[in-house]
């Protein structure tokens, strides 16, 4: 019902000129909204966010069909990382582990480096090993202790 809606509400927009579509919050069916919006709309899709949590990030149909069959999407994980990881820094990082000299600073300055990059759900979705279709979510729960 998301997508039918979502498609609903594109024919009710005005016609203004517009150059192309944003989606956010598609991550129930991504896909079939993108594709139907697009068509009714005789518009491009731009950007898109899969979650309300997630920033906007550019559109690209290949990318998007990967996350849909559960394959991932290691070109925008590789995007993220060269946008939000600093490359010296991370050399020098890499000296330090083969040298048995990594620290508890290093660690942490590694992890807000990867806390820049998105929520690690997120994360985890573009990486093909961890990545589920949205038909089949994975369980995200936290066991009582």
């Amino acid at each position: 019902m998301v997508g039918q809606e979502s498609v609903a509400v594109a024919r009710r927009s005005p016609k203004s000129p517009r150059h192309g579509l944003v989606l956010t919050k598609i991550d129930v069916t991504p896909g079939g909204a993108a594709l139907s919006i697009s068509a009714v709309t005789g518009l491009p899709v731009k950007f898109l966010a899969r979650r309300a949590d997630d920033a906007l990030e550019a559109f690209h149909p290949d990318r998007l069909a990967g996350r849909i069959l559960g394959m991932g999407d290691v070109l925008t994980l590789i995007e993220r990382a060269q946008e939000n990881v600093d490359q010296q820094q991370a050399e020098d990082l890499a000296r330090k582990l083969q040298r048995n000299a990594f620290t508890l600073e290093d660690f942490l300055s590694q992890m807000q480096q990867l806390k820049k990059m998105g929520p690690i759900g997120g994360l985890l979705d573009l990486i093909p090993a961890w990545a589920e279709p949205p038909s089949r979510p994975r369980k995200r729960s936290i066991a009582a202790t």
